[in-house]
């Protein structure tokens, strides 16, 4: 017998929501109500196992969810999904090099004698939100620049990077691009550390053509933030949220300029800021709003005795 893990993230405004599974199929009729878990501003987790035998084998199954929350009338659906149930395949016997990160192959090097490899991230300092933040805050903007590339060919660029630790694994993070020699340069602007958050400098990689560049160091991993909430009491809001950092640090409450965190363009500063002492594991802080909740809220941190780092 082998049991698959179902997960869905809902972003709503309010805990306490029920995600209604049903998974309908030969020989399966399995229904469970998922609580939530919360991973972020206003973002909650779902997830639950379904067990399945032999007998499963080769059939197709329906996946239905709906959303119940007491501030709803009624339950919301979402479009189904299917799924097959394969049975799975004995290990191969030819060894696993998995260089390259998401169980891939190790790759060739790249090794053109008459191109100059050039990467960047930006910023140098960077801060982690552990959840799966669509903000722009604390993003990060990954650049190959590929000097004297005289080639036709278009190749396709891909972005690897290493939490850190020498133990950790690299993984292929982004999208593929082609790379424009036109320009001469392609860039990634992303979040790519949420699920493995760290103290400390990361790597990074290209892959051009699947043939791998040499690493590079960036970013330093300075600070993470995680554990947001934001609860609601006698028309106060309650903002909290766990720090860690290898700095002294003043943080402040911001509110966005908008609800959809993709869009927002500009912060302002609400209620008072609150110091964090460097190497003092991590530390939950405090934030009260009376009656006014940002439209769209986040953490400004600035190094204390430093020039702003973002």
């Amino acid at each position: 017998m082998a049991e698959q893990l179902i997960r869905a993230t809902i972003n709503y405004s309010e805990t306490g929501g029920i995600l209604k599974l049903a998974l309908t199929g030969p020989e399966q009729d399995s229904k469970q109500d998922m609580v939530d878990r919360m991973i972020g501003i206003d973002s909650y987790l779902y997830q639950a196992t379904v067990p399945f035998e032999e007998k499963h084998i080769g059939n197709n199954y329906t996946i239905s969810l709906a959303f119940n929350h007491s501030s709803l009338g009624n339950d919301f659906r979402f479009t189904d999904r299917y799924m097959r149930v394969l049975r799975k395949e004995a290990p191969s016997s030819q060894p696993d090099y998995s260089g390259a990160g998401n169980g891939r192959q190790k790759n060739l090097p790249f090794d053109d004698p008459y191109v100059t490899v050039v990467g960047n991230v930006t910023p140098a300092n960077g801060i982690i939100q552990a959840w799966d933040e669509k903000d722009p805050l604390y993003a990060l903007t990954y650049t190959l620049e590929l000097q004297n590339w005289s080639s036709s060919e278009v190749p396709w660029i891909e972005l690897s990077v290493r939490a850190h630790g020498s133990d950790q694994p690299w993984k292929i993070v982004g999208e593929k691009k082609r790379f424009n020699p036109s320009i001469g340069k392609v860039s990634w602007t992303l979040k790519p550390f949420w699920e493995t958050p760290f103290i400390g400098r990361a790597e990074y990689r290209f892959l051009i053509d699947e043939a791998e560049t040499q690493s590079f160091e960036g970013p330093e991993i300075f600070a993470v933030i995680s554990s947001p909430t934001d609860s609601w009491t006698s028309k106060i809001h309650i903002f909290k949220a766990a720090f860690n950092s290898s700095e002294n640090l003043t943080i402040c409450l911001v509110g966005g300029d908008t609800k959809l965190p993709e869009k927002i363009m500009s912060w302002k500063p609400r209620g008072q800021c609150n110091d964090y002492a460097a190497g003092s594991g991590e530390q939950t802080l405090t934030w009260q709003e009376t009656e006014y909740r940002p439209l769209y809220y986040d953490f400004d941190i600035k190094v204390k005795g430093a020039k702003e780092l973002q």
